[in-house]
């Protein structure tokens, strides 16, 4: 009988430490660390060896993960009763909203189609009124080269022309954007052709070099009003050269104006 008891002993302290090493291993897994020599010792004496305890490790790792995932069984019992709520009003609501969806969706094909033929029918006409173009008389054509060789010369054209091209010269002498990415750049490729009194020369035996003259600072600074007036007059006289360019250019719509005739 007292061995029997003994072993109900043993049997019973095995137990103990198998329900006891659930807590261990949850704690060891959520602290992330390495178990101490004691704690496998004591895995030992649950009959884990070092195999055995890493399975125990991963288990427990999955049971952690899990756990917030399943929730307590009240959790369990709201998420089904939410879930069945979903489906009946998916069930009730869900042909409705369907069917406007539809209809929307068919609007939506409708103004998408319009939208694309009307795209297409302005194409196809700007492609036709270019080719018309191509095709005029040769008198039509020669009236408009002349009044287009007007235009460039003695007209705002020219102006233009004459603008931009300043404006081109402004900006490589005030660098502007770092067109030039050194001083030295900048003074042989710009200033010594289009502001040479901003260049002092220096010569060093049989060579020379060049620096920024003292009159660099205030020939910089008129540049920079320069620069702001022709930037500021630029969009005005290309808005003029525009219109002009465009009234000239009708003389090419003879066969796409509705008249056939000078």
């Amino acid at each position: 009988m007292a061995v029997t008891c003994f072993a109900d002993e043993i049997a019973e302290s095995f137990h103990a430490d198998l329900e006891q090493s659930e807590g261990l291993l949850c704690d060891i897994v959520r602290q992330n660390r390495t178990p101490t020599p004691a704690e496998y010792v004591f895995f030992a004496r649950c009959g884990w060896d070092e195999v055995r305890t890493r399975d125990q490790f991963r288990r427990m790792a999955i049971v952690l993960a899990k756990q917030p995932i399943a929730g307590s069984p009240a959790d369990r019992e709201a998420a089904l009763l939410e879930c069945d709520t979903a489906a009946k009003l998916l069930e009730s609501e869900g042909p409705k909203i369907r069917e406007k969806l539809d209809k929307l969706q068919k609007q939506l094909d409708g103004l998408e189609r319009d939208a694309r033929l009307s795209a297409k029918r302005c194409e196809e006409q700007r492609d036709a009124v270019s080719k018309l173009r191509e095709l005029v008389p040769s008198h039509v054509r020669s009236k408009v080269d002349n009044q287009l060789s007007i235009l460039n010369t003695e007209g705002v054209g020219g102006i233009l022309r004459e603008a931009k091209a300043r404006h081109h010269e402004l900006v490589c002498i005030l660098n502007v954007g770092g067109v030039y990415d050194r001083p030295e750049k900048h003074i042989e490729y710009a200033l010594r052709r289009n502001l040479p009194d901003a260049v002092r020369t220096i010569v060093e035996g049989n060579s020379r070099r060049y620096v920024y003259s003292d009159q660099w600072p205030a020939l910089k600074s008129a540049a920079e009003v320069e620069f702001s007036e022709v930037n500021a007059k630029l969009p005005e006289i290309q808005a003029a050269y525009d219109a002009e360019l465009f009234e000239i250019e009708k003389g090419l719509d003879f066969y796409s104006n509705g008249q056939q005739n000078d």
